[in-house]
């Protein structure tokens, strides 16, 4: 049933019923934060410091490791920044590992039948 948790319909087609008795005046999966989350639209990685030697000269980087969209992409976020600080002083680097997001750009047509 793909409602968010504040009653608001993301799924493709039509909405199945019955519907949420509720549903919040948020702004739904295109403004509330909650339901965007909930809706799969927003994206999560973990953003840390590495080292990189790819002209032969090692130095800091900072790298992004995407970890998915939705609530499934946030908790593999967080586990992912967790252990990344836990390894991160034992090479030389600060624990800086942070979740982080961006909106999931919106589909658009690019061919037609």
């Amino acid at each position: 049933m793909p409602y968010t948790s504040h009653g608001h319909w993301y799924g493709p087609g039509e909405p199945t019923m019955p519907a949420p008795n509720a549903r919040a005046r948020c702004g739904g999966p295109r403004l509330c934060a909650v339901c965007k989350r909930e809706a799969g639209q927003i994206e999560y990685a973990c953003r840390f410091t590495s080292w990189t030697n790819t002209d032969g000269k090692d130095r800091q980087v900072t790298k992004y490791d995407q970890t998915g969209a939705g609530e499934a992409g946030l908790l593999s976020a967080r586990t992912l920044a967790k252990q990344t600080r836990a390894w991160q002083p034992h090479h030389d680097l600060p624990a800086d590992a942070v979740v982080v997001s961006r909106p999931v750009p919106e589909w658009t047509v690019v061919e037609e039948n």
